[in-house]
């Protein structure tokens, strides 16, 4: 169908309300109706204004639109993700129904395999029928897969509500980082919330806006910090701030200073705080790099309630402004660091010892190719388990050195946890896991998520990836 301007537009249908109002509303093949209807009942709600609530925008007729829908349906969950962020970025409210149906994520366990093991599948199970037992083990572990789908709609859901006129744009941007569950490290997850904070601040008041999400939940009382009780919600709230920081930090925004001074020089009886904010808030300042920031480190460097990785950020941050000033860290890297701070070691030997090179090589490959922190998790913990067995052996010493000579193994995968060890164990007895690799495997996206330094080492103890 052609508008009088010779400019193809939708058939005459219900698609979703691009106010947000209602599930749907019926486009005449001109212009949005009153008609709108919810969970199969219809009324009647009229537009005030075309275009100041979404009703200028037609939905979309194009081929691209439709293979993009088209796409949300494939086979693979990987075109899934890709034809979510687009459908985001183009901003269609057509695109809405087939989104929240996606945000409910899949019942289908053969779109969750990426193509290696997809074609591993179809040896095992060459009828397509999963055996039940199987099912069970396949679902919890690609749990995490399926919240990534879900995730993904939800966040295009939110732009196209942005981008249509239905929400106020810097609300519908907060709500990227107020839904968003961070924990496991997801890059793409990371990358949308980074946009939203960076499209707030980008807005009128969006320094205030950011710095009054920053201290949500905040209370300062002197010099002291007293946090909100946010539960089993505490990492994940933390995390959030944490991004909020770093927009800061990109944005490079002198008008933060003084706040972010404040509170890093604060106490609190919280250790995740010192763990997962303050370091952050460091970073920031030195990044921020006025005379006001610079100030602010100086001063936050003598207080007694900075943590270690806090006051080497704040080091690393002052000798990039004076190089000629001295510095108290002495941390080179991974495998020469020494003081209190702890190593873990978890060693996985090759069961045919003949192909440990190839091993070496293959692991290069993957710190070469391979993009974001949880997809390289994937493919490593893929191919340590079909080569190596876990060696039972965990120790965690105060240098990498000790660990290291300790065990017989011909990778070691390494994770730097300086002084959240009890935190981190802490956190991984809570979890269940279907095998050790799993165990190690979660391992490895929790230290991620942390921050911490993770590094999968040769016998010979050269680095073969660092995540």
């Amino acid at each position: 169908m052609e508008s009088s301007d010779g400019q193809a537009t939708a058939s005459a249908a219900w698609y979703g309300d691009p106010t947000g109002r209602h599930q749907y509303r019926y486009w005449d093949g001109k212009a949005w109706t009153q008609h709108v209807a919810d969970n199969g009942e219809g009324s009647i709600d009229p537009l005030e204004q075309q275009t100041g609530e979404g009703g200028g925008r037609s939905p979309s007729s194009s081929e691209e639109f439709a293979g993009l829908l088209r796409e949300l349906e494939a086979n693979t969950y990987t075109r899934r993700l890709a034809a979510a962020a687009a459908l985001g970025e183009l901003g269609d409210p057509a695109a809405l129904p087939a989104l929240e149906r996606m945000s409910r994520g899949t019942d289908d366990l053969w779109v969750l395999f990426d193509e290696e093991v997809r074609a591993r599948a179809r040896i095992t199970y060459p009828s397509g029928l999963i055996p039940g037992a199987d099912q069970e083990i396949l679902w919890v572990q690609l749990a995490g897969t399926n919240d990534q789908l879900k995730r993904a709609a939800e966040t295009a859901i939110a732009r196209i509500r942005a981008t249509g006129g239905t929400a106020d744009p810097v609300a519908a941007a907060m709500k990227v980082l107020n839904d968003a569950y961070l924990v496991h490290h997801d890059p793409e997850l990371l990358e949308a919330v980074a946009k939203a904070l960076d499209e707030v601040h980008a807005s009128p008041d969006g320094l205030t806006t950011l710095l009054d999400r920053l201290s949500e939940g905040v209370v300062m009382d002197g010099n002291r910090i007293q946090l909100a009780d946010w539960g089993e919600m505490t990492w994940n709230e933390l995390l959030k701030k944490r991004e909020v920081v770093k927009c800061l930090q990109r944005a490079k925004d002198g008008g933060a200073v003084e706040e972010l001074g404040a509170l890093l020089q604060a106490e609190c009886s919280h250790g995740q705080w010192a763990d997962i904010v303050q370091p952050a808030i460091a970073r920031a300042l030195g990044d921020i790099g006025t005379q006001e920031a610079a100030e602010a480190l100086k001063n936050a460097l003598s207080s007694p309630h900075l943590s270690l990785d806090s006051a080497r950020a704040i080091q690393e941050a002052l000798a990039e402004r004076d190089p000629g000033a001295p510095s108290t860290n002495n941390t080179s890297g991974i495998c020469t660091r020494t003081g209190t701070e702890k190593v873990g070691c978890i060693g996985f030997r090759v069961k045919d010892p003949a192909r440990s090179p190839e091993l070496d090589g293959q692991l290069r490959a993957i710190a070469a190719t391979t993009r974001g922190d949880v997809a390289r998790i994937d493919a490593i913990f893929e191919l340590l388990e079909s080569e190596c067995s876990v060696e039972h052996q965990y120790v965690y010493e105060s240098t990498f050195a000790s660990a290291w000579a300790q065990l017989d193994a011909d990778v070691a995968m390494v994770v730097d946890f300086e002084a959240r060890w009890d935190q981190f164990l802490s956190k991984l007895r809570t979890q269940r896991y279907d095998s050790e690799p799993a165990a190690v495997r979660a391992m490895a996206v929790n230290a991620r998520a942390l921050e911490l330094t993770v590094q999968f080492l040769s016998r010979a103890g050269d680095v073969l990836v660092t995540l």
